[in-house]
């Protein structure tokens, strides 16, 4: 199989939400509130805007994911959306309706499942590696490639890609999320401070990887 060089392909260009705001629903429904209007998150994108990220460093633009994923955390409390919301802006993908979809991901996250970290982090990667056709068999085969890199550095780093023994591990116990009193416990545990750390470094991953293939960083 040959690797498709993605640092040469075009950046798919798309419409991107019109600029507004709203809060997003809570992984493992840890709900926001008390937030002024102002502090809501801002989704909006201009797909013309310039790229800078050919003149930033790569430990500048780590920092800057760090800061906005845990802004982003902070107010939706959702491992999926605040993973591909942070990378979407920084790479300035277009999103359509991907933010929306993936508001139940949690359902998942909340049975043990998938990380919606992993979950968040490969569907902004699939904006820029996934194929615009169903018929593209180069690029989608190409394309598992990136994907299955980020999976396993993921992997490596946090010990699996399931929630619940991410969780044990960051917790130091697991949570029956669907349980009212255990979920509480978690939340007091400081799920989205804790939860913050593992979508961060997800996104250093994702971001890792399409910095090499589009700019050769």
């Amino acid at each position: 199989m040959i690797m498709k060089k993605f640092s040469r392909r075009r950046m798919i260009q798309g419409t991107a939400l019109a600029a507004g705001s709203l809060i997003l629903s809570g992984c493992g429904r840890d709900q926001a509130s008390g937030k002024n209007s102002e502090n809501i998150i801002q989704v909006s994108g201009d797909p013309e805007e310039p790229d800078l990220n050919e003149a930033m460093s790569r430990e500048n633009i780590f920092s800057m994911l760090d800061q906005r994923v845990e802004m982003i955390m902070s107010q939706s409390h959702h491992c999926a959306q605040s993973a591909f919301l942070a990378l979407r802006e920084q790479f300035n993908l277009p999103d359509g309706e991907i933010l929306k979809a993936l508001t139940p991901l949690p359902g998942l996250g909340e049975k043990g499942l998938t990380c919606g970290a992993i979950t968040g982090s490969l569907m902004a990667m699939g904006l820029f590696f996934g194929r615009d056709r169903i018929d593209d068999w180069e690029t989608y085969r190409a394309s598992l490639v990136p994907s299955g890199e980020f999976v396993d550095r993921f992997r490596e780093v946090q010990g699996s890609t399931d929630c619940c023994e991410i969780v044990e591990t960051e917790f130091g116990r697991k949570y029956d999320l669907l349980d009212p009193s255990d979920h509480a416990d978690y939340v007091k545990a400081g799920a989205t401070q804790k939860c913050t750390r593992v979508v961060q470094r997800a996104v250093r991953i994702a971001a890792d990887i399409i910095l090499r293939e589009k700019y050769g960083k």
